[in-house]
């Protein structure tokens, strides 16, 4: 089959279980509710054979008009090299206006070749760390002077204004769709005044659990954001920091995360360097950003 023979359409909501066989194929481990929010929020197209089966995949997750994102960029092995990847991405890139939104990704070193030649450049980079199962246990954070709390409806308004000034982009319907579905949320707050200092999630995959996004004023905090997230938890724990958080990456290595990987963080139009993100310490994951 030519990449011509696959017929391309909108994902609906009901194949998220060939989705997840599909990410279970190639090793991503997403589970049922990762793809329903990525369906939820996204723009999600699919190639599909004549029997209905999904061989590839993109996705396009807009912030207003501040930025966009693209992710899950997936090619079923036995149909690689068919030019399938091409198709996809041209129907995700289509949804967005590049004079109004930039498009950034975070690429594979192997795929980082193809999107220079359509055009996108390399702003920085973004590391994956593990932190293994058998690890040392995390401690508790101790900061005095500061209290913790879940985020709740009573501070999502302050929570998605907070991340939206930090990440100068509206990401606000993620994040609800993620707190929709139940993920483990924790903010920060100053004693006396209330003030809010930052706030994370983390959420599971199959293999692992993800701590992100992890926001805050300060590294300290950000530090103690991911200890209360992950104390007391036996299994892996991953984190996907940008190269601007040079420090920050040296800090969690500390706390036993062990680097997985680096990827190259590319972007397409016209948009200035949008990885200077000072208070974003961890992304949400390599496909919302």
């Amino acid at each position: 089959m030519t990449a011509s023979d696959f017929h391309l359409r909108s994902i609906p909501s009901q194949d998220v279980e060939n989705l997840v066989q599909l990410t279970d194929e190639v090793g991503w481990g997403f589970t049922r509710s990762n793809w329903q929010i990525a369906l939820a929020v996204g723009q999600n197209f699919a190639l599909y054979d004549d029997n209905g089966e999904i061989a590839a995949t993109s996705a396009i997750f807009r912030y207003r008009n501040r930025l966009s994102i693209l992710g899950n960029i997936i090619v079923r092995e036995k149909y690689r090299g068919q030019g399938l990847a091409t198709r996809v991405i041209d129907a995700a890139e289509k949804c967005v206006d590049l004079h109004l939104s930039p498009i950034m990704l975070v690429s594979t070193p192997f795929g980082e070749p193809v999107y220079r030649g359509r055009g996108y450049r390399i702003i920085g980079d973004c590391t994956k760390l593990v932190r293994p199962t058998g690890s040392e246990p995390l401690s508790p954070p101790d900061m005095p002077g500061y209290r913790f709390k879940p985020v709740t409806a009573s501070n999502l308004e302050d929570i998605l204004e907070f991340d939206q000034k930090a990440c100068k982009a509206d990401r606000g319907q993620v994040l609800t769709a993620m707190l929709q579905a139940g993920y483990t949320s924790v903010s920060l707050h100053r004693e006396g005044d209330d003030q809010l200092c930052g706030y994370a999630l983390a959420y599971p995959r199959k293999t692992n659990t993800v701590i992100g996004p992890v926001i805050a004023e300060e590294a300290e905090q950000a530090r103690a954001l991911i200890q209360m997230l992950g104390y007391g938890r036996e299994e892996d724990l991953r984190l996907d920091i940008l190269s601007h958080q040079t420090a920050f990456l040296e800090d969690v290595k500390e706390m036993g995360f062990l680097v997985s990987s680096i990827s190259p963080v590319m972007m397409l139009g016209k948009g200035k360097k949008r990885i200077q993100r000072d208070k974003a310490f961890a992304i949400i994951s390599q496909a919302f950003g």
